[in-house]
């Protein structure tokens, strides 16, 4: 049994784990799972942008990095351009200090891009973003257009505050949806339409308030009615209403509770522990990981296959290794975070289309046999890389994925906040960075919502531009002027929350990335062939706490009762 080194927990490698380090020539790792995760996390700056000037052409860009940075930032334009030459930083390695030392001043000394992205159009607004079309504010999200305030939205269109919802059309306020049209305040469902208020919901139409139905239409709380009893009753509800949707949502809380859950939200998946899965198998303590076969410890993955320890992964990759965001056709990568079309490559940084690097920063144009920037021949590569690794080893860094000491933005920037939060006494500790400057604005409004109409329909375009106060946090915010249009597109009150803290709210309705050992909740008669009421036997490992309300049950359970 092995000690993490940061939170002294014990933690053991399975043999398939030993197997994996073997084959890629990597040590047994130094932290638990948890911790290697939130490591990873703290270099990922996903949501918090600033304004800024391009340190090349000047001009004033949007960037994840503040003014004043001591390293470089160019505009998404100026960083892909042949006006300069990353290769221009390299140095020699000096077998007498450290590698991270060195690794630190190629990283500080090389240009950064302002963004993620690529092939965006009127999306000045999108972080770790492609192909994405009038996008405003939407982060990890591609193939999207006319979208707004959403994460991990895929080709989807004219929709706003969304999360983790693929081919969607006209929804606002979902979570985990899939293929859904015109689809509000909902979660856990696919294939629906013209419906509000629905959890696990699959191939449902003109339904509102209800759970677990399947290939259902015109029902309320469950229940069925006619086409003509249906739409009377609903126009007894006001969806454009801010106060009856509050009072609708509460009402949906409680009703929920109601029905059992399954213990691991999965479809056409096998031998997966964690939770969040898609066509998937053979996934080992992973959470949201879709069309992914054997891997594990990671989270938020797309087609990624033989890896281990992958943070915000997309599009195809394999024998991949404590990276963070590395995607799109990469293989036999380790420690390395923002790059695609990588492969053979350690501790990389926002490297691209490059293959046979170490320790390199900002390379995009095809280098290969390259270390800390510098350009050697195959030979010189691999010998020197060899001796490299071993200088490594006997300090402890090879194996590590680089100190949170050494992120490029400060903890409560990142992710990891988000999923570990810490007060700042607790993360300057540590001799990690806190910013004091993160940027949002309280008390500059110009409007009190007092003075905004309840109901969507009465609300006119003199809410444009007015500086707004959310009524959770106080950060102000502003309507713009196409989201507003989209608002009455879709019947649904303007928002009352900053957009972070409707992200907020979202991501509170997700299970956490965390697994607890539990026994199915069923007592029904013919559950676990028992012939009367009796407790099912099963157990399971699930993402719900022991304390929580619900009731869950195993999958045999779940389908019996549910269908």
């Amino acid at each position: 049994m092995k000690s993490c080194l940061q939170c002294q927990q014990s933690f053991e490698p399975r043999a398939q784990d030993r197997e994996f380090y073997q084959k890629l020539a990597v040590p047994e790792p130094t932290l638990c799972p948890s911790c290697r995760r939130q490591r990873r996390m703290a270099w990922r700056n996903e949501r918090v942008l600033y304004k800024r000037s391009c340190d090349l052409c000047q001009k004033s860009i949007v960037s994840i990095y503040p003014a004043g940075t001591p390293w470089p930032v160019y505009c998404i334009t100026c960083w892909r351009s042949d006006t300069w030459n990353p290769l221009d930083n390299g140095r020699d390695f000096d077998f007498a200090r450290p590698f991270f030392d060195q690794w630190q001043e190629v990283l500080y000394a090389t240009p950064m891009p302002a963004l993620l992205q690529s092939n965006c159009e009127n999306s000045d607004y999108a972080h770790a973003a492609g192909n994405n079309k009038n996008v405003y504010l939407v982060f990890c999200s591609s193939f999207n257009e006319n979208c707004y305030y959403s994460y991990w939205l895929q080709k989807s269109r004219d929709c706003l505050d969304c999360s983790h919802c693929n081919e969607c059309e006209q929804c606002y306020e979902c979570e985990e949806c899939f293929k859904c049209y015109n689809l509000r305040y909902s979660q856990n469902s696919s294939d629906c339409v013209d419906s509000a208020f629905l959890y696990d919901c699959r191939g449902c139409q003109n339904c509102f308030m209800s759970v677990g139905l399947r290939n259902k239409s015109y029902c309320i709380k469950n229940v069925q009615y006619s086409r003509e009893e249906y739409e009377q009753r609903m126009r007894e509800f006001n969806l454009g209403s801010a106060a009856a949707v509050t009072t609708l949502a509460r009402d949906f809380e409680t009703f929920k509770l109601g029905f059992p859950r399954r213990f691991q939200h999965a479809k056409n998946s096998e031998d997966c522990s964690g939770d969040y899965f898609l066509n998937s198998k053979n996934c080992f303590q992973s959470f949201t990981a879709k069309f992914s076969e054997n891997c594990a410890y990671s989270h938020d993955v797309l087609h990624l296959k033989d890896s281990m320890d992958v943070s915000l992964f997309g599009n195809t990759g394999e024998w991949l290794y404590e990276v963070n965001n590395v995607g799109l056709n990469s293989s036999n990568v380790k420690f390395s975070s923002y790059g695609y079309g990588l492969s053979f490559a350690d501790y990389t940084y926002q490297c691209h289309n490059s293959t046979e690097l170490f320790g390199c920063v900002s390379l995009h144009g095809r280098n290969s046999y390259c270390i800390l920037n510098k350009q050697y021949s195959a030979q010189e590569y691999k010998a020197l890389r060899a001796r490299i690794i071993e200088h490594m080893r006997a300090s402890g860094e090879y194996g590590e994925f680089p100190p949170v000491a050494l992120a490029l933005s400060a903890y409560n920037e990142t992710q990891a906040a988000e999923y570990f939060p810490l007060e700042k006494a607790a993360v300057t500790a540590r001799g990690w960075k806190w910013s004091d400057s993160l940027p949002f604005t309280t008390g500059k409004e110009t409007m009190s919502w007092t003075d905004v109409a309840d109901d969507v329909r009465e609300v006119d375009d003199s809410l444009c531009g007015q500086v707004l106060a959310c009524q959770v946090t106080g950060k102000n915010f502003k309507i713009t002027k196409p989201e507003l249009e989209l608002y009455k597109k879709l019947g649904v009150p303007v928002p009352r929350l900053h957009p972070d803290a409707r992200h907020a709210r979202r991501m509170m309705l997700r299970n956490p990335n965390q697994l607890w050992q539990r026994q199915c909740m069923c007592t029904l008669a013919g559950h676990d062939n028992h012939a009367e009421a009796a407790p099912c036997r099963n157990q399971f490992a699930t993402s719900y706490a022991p304390e929580r309300t619900e009731k869950i049950f195993c999958e045999t359970c779940y389908e019996k009762t549910i269908a």
